[in-house]
Protein backbone atom coordinates (compact mmCIF):
# COMPACT_ATOMS: atom_id res chain seq x y z
CA UNK A 1 0.00 0.00 0.00
CA UNK A 2 1.35 3.32 -0.96
CA UNK A 3 0.91 6.51 0.82
CA UNK A 4 0.26 9.37 -1.29
CA UNK A 5 1.68 12.77 -0.51
CA UNK A 6 -0.04 15.50 0.20
CA UNK A 7 -0.14 18.61 -2.09
CA UNK A 8 -0.49 22.05 -0.98
CA UNK A 9 0.70 24.88 1.12
CA UNK A 10 2.09 25.03 4.49
CA UNK A 11 0.51 27.09 7.40
CA UNK A 12 4.03 28.73 7.15
CA UNK A 13 4.32 29.38 3.84
CA UNK A 14 0.54 31.30 3.85
CA UNK A 15 1.43 33.50 6.40
CA UNK A 16 4.86 34.55 4.26
CA UNK A 17 2.77 35.16 1.61
CA UNK A 18 0.12 37.54 3.56
CA UNK A 19 3.12 39.28 5.11
CA UNK A 20 4.54 39.93 1.69
CA UNK A 21 1.54 41.14 0.28
CA UNK A 22 0.68 43.46 3.35
CA UNK A 23 4.18 45.54 3.33
CA UNK A 24 3.52 45.89 -0.81
CA UNK A 25 0.40 47.39 0.29
CA UNK A 26 1.72 49.30 2.69
CA UNK A 27 3.74 51.24 0.45
CA UNK A 28 2.27 50.92 -2.44
CA UNK A 29 -1.37 52.54 -0.94
CA UNK A 30 0.63 55.96 0.43
CA UNK A 31 2.57 56.35 -2.78
CA UNK A 32 -0.80 56.50 -4.70
CA UNK A 33 -2.79 58.30 -2.42
CA UNK A 34 0.16 61.42 -2.57
CA UNK A 35 0.01 60.65 -6.42
CA UNK A 36 -3.83 60.98 -6.65
CA UNK A 37 -3.46 64.21 -4.80
CA UNK A 38 -0.81 65.70 -6.52
CA UNK A 39 -2.80 65.02 -9.80
CA UNK A 40 -6.01 66.80 -8.07
CA UNK A 41 -4.26 69.73 -7.36
CA UNK A 42 -2.40 69.97 -10.86
CA UNK A 43 -6.15 69.66 -12.42
CA UNK A 44 -7.65 72.09 -10.00
CA UNK A 45 -4.58 74.25 -11.10
CA UNK A 46 -5.19 73.65 -14.84
CA UNK A 47 -8.97 74.76 -14.52
CA UNK A 48 -8.09 77.69 -12.87
CA UNK A 49 -5.88 78.70 -15.88
CA UNK A 50 -8.94 77.61 -18.37
CA UNK A 51 -11.32 80.12 -15.90
CA UNK A 52 -8.81 83.14 -15.58
CA UNK A 53 -8.42 83.01 -19.63
CA UNK A 54 -12.47 83.21 -19.67
CA UNK A 55 -12.98 85.83 -17.23
CA UNK A 56 -10.34 87.77 -19.73
CA UNK A 57 -12.16 87.47 -22.75
CA UNK A 58 -15.51 87.92 -21.10
CA UNK A 59 -13.77 91.61 -19.76
CA UNK A 60 -12.60 91.70 -23.09
CA UNK A 61 -16.38 91.95 -24.99
CA UNK A 62 -18.20 93.19 -22.03
CA UNK A 63 -16.04 95.45 -20.29
CA UNK A 64 -15.74 94.60 -17.17
CA UNK A 65 -15.44 91.13 -15.20
CA UNK A 66 -18.26 88.56 -14.69
CA UNK A 67 -20.16 88.93 -11.35
CA UNK A 68 -20.51 85.27 -11.40
CA UNK A 69 -19.06 82.52 -13.15
CA UNK A 70 -22.32 81.49 -13.99
CA UNK A 71 -22.00 84.30 -16.16
CA UNK A 72 -19.53 82.44 -18.45
CA UNK A 73 -21.78 80.23 -19.33
CA UNK A 74 -25.17 82.33 -19.64
CA UNK A 75 -25.99 85.75 -20.89
CA UNK A 76 -25.97 87.98 -18.31
CA UNK A 77 -29.50 89.41 -17.91
CA UNK A 78 -28.80 93.35 -17.74
CA UNK A 79 -29.15 94.85 -21.30
CA UNK A 80 -25.58 96.86 -20.76
CA UNK A 81 -23.56 93.16 -20.72
CA UNK A 82 -26.06 91.61 -22.49
CA UNK A 83 -25.44 92.64 -25.65
CA UNK A 84 -21.87 92.96 -25.66
CA UNK A 85 -21.88 89.01 -24.15
CA UNK A 86 -20.50 87.39 -27.36
CA UNK A 87 -21.04 83.42 -26.33
CA UNK A 88 -20.13 80.84 -23.77
CA UNK A 89 -16.59 81.30 -22.37
CA UNK A 90 -16.53 78.06 -21.40
CA UNK A 91 -18.64 74.72 -21.96
CA UNK A 92 -20.19 74.14 -18.16
CA UNK A 93 -18.86 74.81 -14.79
CA UNK A 94 -17.79 71.86 -12.70
CA UNK A 95 -17.04 71.64 -9.38
CA UNK A 96 -13.47 71.27 -8.04
CA UNK A 97 -11.49 67.72 -8.10
CA UNK A 98 -13.13 67.37 -4.64
CA UNK A 99 -16.39 68.13 -5.56
CA UNK A 100 -16.77 71.71 -3.91
CA UNK A 101 -17.95 74.69 -6.41
CA UNK A 102 -14.66 76.92 -7.52
CA UNK A 103 -14.99 80.64 -5.51
CA UNK A 104 -15.24 83.64 -7.49
CA UNK A 105 -14.97 87.34 -5.77
CA UNK A 106 -14.67 90.57 -7.07
CA UNK A 107 -12.38 92.43 -5.57
CA UNK A 108 -12.13 96.15 -6.61
CA UNK A 109 -8.90 97.92 -5.37
CA UNK A 110 -7.23 94.91 -4.14
CA UNK A 111 -3.73 93.78 -5.97
CA UNK A 112 -5.63 91.27 -8.40
CA UNK A 113 -9.33 92.70 -9.50
CA UNK A 114 -10.86 89.49 -7.93
CA UNK A 115 -10.25 86.32 -6.39
CA UNK A 116 -10.75 82.58 -7.94
CA UNK A 117 -9.52 79.40 -6.23
CA UNK A 118 -10.22 76.17 -4.98
CA UNK A 119 -10.56 75.71 -1.12
CA UNK A 120 -8.43 72.14 -1.89
CA UNK A 121 -9.07 69.13 -0.57
CA UNK A 122 -10.12 69.98 3.01
CA UNK A 123 -13.30 71.96 1.42
CA UNK A 124 -13.10 74.64 3.93
CA UNK A 125 -13.43 78.14 3.54
CA UNK A 126 -11.25 78.64 6.50
CA UNK A 127 -8.03 76.25 5.73
CA UNK A 128 -6.44 79.31 3.44
CA UNK A 129 -3.36 77.46 3.06
CA UNK A 130 -4.90 74.55 1.20
CA UNK A 131 -6.31 77.21 -1.57
CA UNK A 132 -5.42 76.71 -5.25
CA UNK A 133 -5.32 79.27 -7.33
CA UNK A 134 -5.73 83.64 -7.38
CA UNK A 135 -6.02 84.74 -3.68
CA UNK A 136 -5.65 88.08 -2.97
CA UNK A 137 -3.75 88.47 0.29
Amino acid sequence: MQIKAQSGFTFLELVVVIAIVALLGAIAVPTYMAFNNKARKSTAAETIRVLKNAIMQFNLDVGSNPRSLKELVERPTDDARKNRWQHPYIESLQPDPWGNDYVYRLTPGQKNPYELYSQGPSGDEGEKEERIGIVNK
